[in-house]
């Protein structure tokens, strides 16, 4: 019966089954009287820890910190890790969790880059009505244990491991939350350089393309007062905030440049924008496109004057595949060509082997692309996204191809987060059970059979 037990268990933790499904499931399997002595509770069976005492406050919402060593310890111990050095990517950002309340979640999640394969994890986790209201307050406890671990290492399976932050990724609001710094539309929010907004139009521009770049010592020495706004204690980690903290190509040129682009081709002035006759052909293309997409890509196209809704991966399709052949008949050429030499720079970007051969050539078609957007299409709209693409190419020699400090590994896991919880009710406790449920279930494997009595068949 204990390995009947045990078998349940993991089906419904490994399933995300309902508590309540689980309990009435229980309730039948004790009709049965070989299985009298399962209990009534899901609770029981799920090994359900109480972690009401391990939730603090946090102004203006509760938090839980799962562990930054103890995660990285299960990680390393699932995947048989061999290594003596361990680099993680840490992300931050908020996750509303209801379009009907203002409900959110605002989880530290961090991955191993030496296991590209291994889904993020949870370190921490916020849960409020608003975001917390002091970054250095809601980033403490990960702060301490990552001093720890730098110091000291990770005492793995007997020996030691070397553990360091890579980068952090975050959009470019959340970016300015965790590193206390202005606001992405204030005059001075460049992570990389000095260039000062111009507000015109009612709209924050960045049109100057040859601004002196940031060093790691100036945030440091918070040399630019209209930059920072108080100190962050990710100094204490000593990571380079320049460097370190990459642009995110999933926020920035997907959900950001290309859907923009979409908006002036749909909804634009007459000189850029795309005639109603011509929609209702390029919709009609991308019926064809929809019936014959391979199955390697996870969206089907969703037609064009639905952009607004389009998610990430289906503007990142539109922009590296069938989006130059798609608009070309439709685009005047000096629109078209703009746009191609936003695609072939991208193009290039993500794959290792054209970065090692074409890195200079794609770096100049983006900064092609930010000097000729203001003439076509008005230099109020050359935003804190546009700008950045001048210095995306930095960030591509540290790192290598976009996927490699992009967040859409992140962003995957947020969903599975929403998918964890089956009420809107006590969002955090929900969340918090689940992982370490589940992380009940990945560290003990079952290795056993059990056998039915009446024929003795394995289960």
């Amino acid at each position: 019966i204990e390995i009947f037990k045990t078998h349940l268990r993991h089906w419904a933790i490994k399933h995300h089954i309902a508590q309540i499904a689980v309990s009435d499931l229980l309730k039948i399997l004790k009709l049965d009287l070989n299985l009298h002595s399962l209990p009534l509770d899901a609770r029981t069976i799920l090994k359900t820890e109480d972690i009401s005492n391990k939730i603090i406050d946090l102004h203006p919402g509760k938090y839980y910190h799962f562990g930054l060593k103890s995660q990285l310890t299960l990680k390393l111990n699932q995947n048989d890790f061999e290594g003596e050095k361990v680099n993680i990517s840490i992300n931050i950002d908020g996750l509303p969790l209801t379009k009907s309340s203002c409900s959110q979640f605002w989880p530290i999640l961090s991955k191993i880059d030496e296991l590209e394969q291994v889904e993020p994890f949870p370190v921490g986790i916020y849960h409020g009505k608003s975001k917390p209201s002091n970054s250095n307050m809601f980033l403490l406890r990960f702060i301490e244990e990552m001093k720890i671990l730098q110091t000291e290492g990770l005492n793995f399976n007997g020996r030691i491991i070397q553990v360091s932050i890579s980068k952090i990724l975050c959009d470019a609001p959340a970016k300015s939350f965790v590193l206390c710094i202005k606001n992405f539309n204030s005059y001075q929010s460049c992570t990389k350089c000095w260039a000062e907004g111009l507000f015109q139009n009612n709209r924050m521009t960045f049109p100057e393309l040859h601004s002196k770049l940031r060093t790691n010592e100036e945030f440091y020495a918070q040399t630019d007062q209209d930059y920072h706004k108080e100190a962050s204690l990710l100094c204490d980690l000593k990571i380079d905030f320049v460097t370190c903290v990459p642009l995110d190509y999933m926020h920035l040129i997907l959900l950001g440049i290309m859907k923009h682009l979409l908006s002036f081709w749909i909804k634009g002035n007459q000189e850029v924008r795309v005639f109603k006759e011509d929609i209702d052909t390029i919709n009609e293309k991308l019926k064809l496109i929809y019936k014959s997409t391979p199955y390697e890509f996870s969206r089907k196209p969703r037609q064009i004057t639905e952009y607004e809704k389009w998610k990430a991966v289906e503007l990142r399709t539109f922009l590296l595949y069938y989006g130059p052949w798609l608009m070309k008949p439709f685009l005047k050429e000096q629109y078209f060509i703009h746009f191609l030499s936003l695609h072939c720079a991208i193009r290039i970007f993500i794959c290792d082997e054209l970065i090692e051969k074409y890195i200079d050539y794609a770096h100049e078609l983006l900064m092609y692309f930010v000097s000729e957007f203001g003439n076509l299409y008005g230099y109020k709209y050359i935003n804190h996204n546009i700008h950045n693409l001048i210095h995306l190419t930095l960030d591509v020699r540290k790192f290598g191809s976009l996927d490699k400090f992009s967040c859409f590994s992140f962003e995957n896991y947020m969903h599975k987060i929403k998918m964890m919880l089956k009420t809107s009710n006590k969002p955090l406790s929900q969340f918090i059970k689940r992982v370490n449920e589940f992380d009940t279930y990945a560290s003990n494997k079952i290795e056993q059979k059990f056998y039915l009595k009446e024929n003795g068949l394995p289960w």
